[in-house]
């Protein structure tokens, strides 16, 4: 339990390692231009249905229980393959017991940074809380530079600030990254849905059982791109393992960290905006705090390939102002239970 409690830890400073000049970055790590059709078929493999079929009617009153019982199903949105999320309940946020073991030993584990630790930061994820969304689809992956190349191309969306990567043919099936907030929105107005709120995000990231992480409780390295030994933000190395990218993957890499629902790289990869302007818990999502013209921070959840273990829990909070970016900033999107057919 403490191992899973220190997860909150070092996620104050990820601004500053993450924008590193593009020039420092290595842009040799590329892969297979069909990891997302083989982490789709893995997925269907690994995550089998243990209840009976569930309506995905919008107006479903019975879903499932636990995450075991969820059958992951599939959808397009345009060009945007989609997963369901059912209705269902969930706890939201951190306990008292794990915002308080991680303010302790924050100072410890900030040790060998150069900044010291902002331990109150971790206290933006409690009190815990039940919630309850509705159904909805979220998108089973990051966009990608093609997805968002289309939108471009038609005029409705501004490019990357930094197009390094984005105009480099090898990385088409990479997340999108160097997105502020408000281009985010635009595109996924563009494709017919909206970024998921903070709340659909964390559910569709930790489900029913309200799992640490996508796949489960504990951590495990070879189900995310992070802070591996390819990465150069020096102090949270991790040193013994190689995922094979010092930047990010293409999206679906890492089949194995699929969560419930089947949603991939929701630790990893690239940060991701969501809708929400940051407010404390509870969540109350009547409280302006899902206004898209509100004023005030903005929420990105999931960490991206320049992060630690730590870092990688689903219930952290990363606050920024919306027309910050970085080289680590994508997103995904949602979209309403109608919006989209399962096959």
């Amino acid at each position: 339990m403490k191992y899973i409690l220190l997860v909150v830890l070092v996620l104050v400073v990820i601004a500053l390692p993450a924008c590193s000049s593009p020039g420092e970055l290595d842009t040799s790590l590329t892969g297979p231009p069909n990891a997302l059709e083989q982490a789709t078929a893995e997925v269907s493999d690994e995550q089998t249905a243990t209840g009976p079929a569930v309506d995905l009617s919008p107006t479903a009153t019975v879903g499932p229980v636990t995450n075991a019982d969820w059958q992951p199903v599939t959808g397009q949105l345009g060009d945007l393959p989609m997963v369901y999320v059912p209705a269902g309940c969930f706890t939201m946020g951190s306990s008292e017991e794990q915002i308080a073991s991680a303010m302790q030993a924050c100072p410890a584990l900030y040790s060998g940074a150069p900044f010291a630790c902002d331990a109150s930061a971790y206290q933006a994820e409690g009190p815990q809380h039940e919630v309850c969304p509705d159904a909805f689809w979220i998108g089973q992956t990051e966009v990608t530079n093609r997805q968002y190349a289309a939108c471009v191309e038609a005029g409705a969306c501004a490019p990357p600030i930094d197009r390094t990567y984005f105009d480099d043919p090898a990385y088409a099936d990479h997340p999108v990254i160097q997105i502020p907030w408000p281009d985010a929105m635009g595109y996924a107005d563009w494709v017919g849905g909206s970024l998921p709120t903070e709340a659909q995000w964390e559910y569709a990231a930790r489900g029913l059982d309200g799992w640490v992480y996508p796949w489960g409780d504990t951590f495990e390295k070879d189900r995310l791109n992070y802070c591996d030994v390819n990465c150069d933000v020096y102090f949270w190395v991790d040193s013994t393992y190689d995922d094979g990218y010092a930047l990010t993957a293409p999206v679906g890499s890492y089949p194995g960290g699929a969560s419930w629902v089947g949603a991939l790289d929701m630790s990893g990869n690239a940060w991701e905006w969501v809708s929400s302007v940051f407010r404390e818990y509870p969540y109350d999502a009547a409280d302006g705090r899902e206004d898209p013209g509100a004023s005030g921070d903005h929420i990105l959840r999931g960490g991206a390939f320049d992060i630690s273990y730590l870092d990688a829990r689903a219930a952290f909070r990363y606050r920024l102002a919306p027309g910050d970016i970085c080289r680590g900033y994508g997103f995904r999107v949602a979209a309403d239970a109608e919006a989209v057919t399962a096959p």
